[in-house]
């Protein structure tokens, strides 16, 4: 009678499906979202799809209409998604169970326009506002607290892509423009390979200051010098976890299965993208902006890696502080 119930246990794992929302097709978001599923329908037998959409907001909208069982989002956007700030109306129900790569936030300049400091702006065009990355204009205000210059003298324009953004600072239309890119990004090398547009360069200690203005989910982050063309220094930059999140009704098991699918496998994870180094255990516990999945919790449980002090940032968490 046990087996008999295992068998039917085991066969309705096996008919579980899901449904998990990443930014568009080719961005390393997305081939981490096509890893995930690949990885869980292999070690858990969970059958899912992978829906490419709009960027991290629109998944997180997604998961408040139960379009989404899971996505991968920017740090910063699932934290405010969580907390019902900035362009959500109302908190969602969304729950952390992994995190991974860093994505950075940093500003190029017009390379003949002779940008030396960030006073060398005032008067100018910014390109640093872009619906589906609102947290690009919200580093750029952070950028003028830091250096003490009103947003009122920027004129601060409006693009929907990272090549409208290439575009206007290329042209000269605009001076500037803050940009997100992964790691060794290849956007980023065809940006700055063209010889029109460089990095702008903070110390570091502006930009432990800039982290001041920030939202706890934005840490530091340092591309060193040489990593991409025209890139002589080493680049002081915001940064944000990429992370794998669930509706928080998903059941526990299913969370469960998920996280311990890939991070049980993290040598042939690895084998879909260079990011996906970064999913670690240790890596998923550090800097943690929302609160964890139970699901998730019981697995980094079963490791010996959840402790007194997660459990107090997970409370911290779920209690809005």
């Amino acid at each position: 009678m046990a087996a008999f119930a295992a068998a039917l246990a085991g066969a309705a794992h096996a008919q579980q499906a899901a449904r998990i929302s990443t930014p568009a097709t080719g961005s390393v978001f997305h081939t981490i979202g096509v890893a995930i599923s690949d990885m869980a329908r292999k070690h858990a037998n969970i059958n899912s799809t992978v829906q490419p959409g709009g960027g991290s907001a629109a998944a997180m909208n997604g998961i408040a209409a139960k379009r989404f069982e899971f996505a991968l989002s920017s740090a910063y956007i699932a934290a405010t998604a969580y907390q019902g700030g900035g362009r959500f109306k109302k908190p969602i129900a969304v729950r952390l169970i992994m995190q991974g790569q860093p994505s950075y936030r940093g500003m190029m300049v017009n390379k003949d326009a002779n940008i030396r400091s960030f006073k060398d702006l005032i008067g100018a065009t910014i390109a640093a506002d872009r619906p589906a990355l609102p947290d690009l204009n919200l580093v750029f205000r952070a950028m003028a607290k830091v250096y003490g210059v009103p947003m009122d003298k920027f004129k601060v324009i409006r693009t929907t892509t990272l090549s409208e953004q290439e575009a206007a600072v290329r042209s000269g239309s605009a001076k500037a423009a803050v940009f997100g890119f992964g790691a060794r990004a290849a956007t980023i090398a065809r940006v700055l390979g063209t010889g029109a547009v460089v990095p702008f360069y903070m110390s570091e200690s502006e930009r432990d200051r800039l982290l001041g203005h920030l939202p706890k989910a934005m840490h530091w982050g340092k591309v060193p010098a040489g990593v991409w063309p025209e890139q002589t220094e080493d680049w002081h930059l915001v940064a944000m976890n990429a992370l794998f999140v669930a509706r928080g009704d998903v059941p526990a098991e299913t969370v469960y299965q998920f996280v311990k699918a890939v991070l049980d496998h993290t040598d042939e994870f690895k084998t879909y993208h260079a990011a996906a180094r970064a999913w670690t255990v240790k890596h998923s516990l550090d800097d943690v902006p929302l609160p964890f999945h139970e699901g998730a919790i019981r697995y980094y449980k079963e490791k010996g890696a959840w402790n007194s002090t997660l459990d107090a940032e997970q409370k911290g968490l779920l209690a809005g502080k």
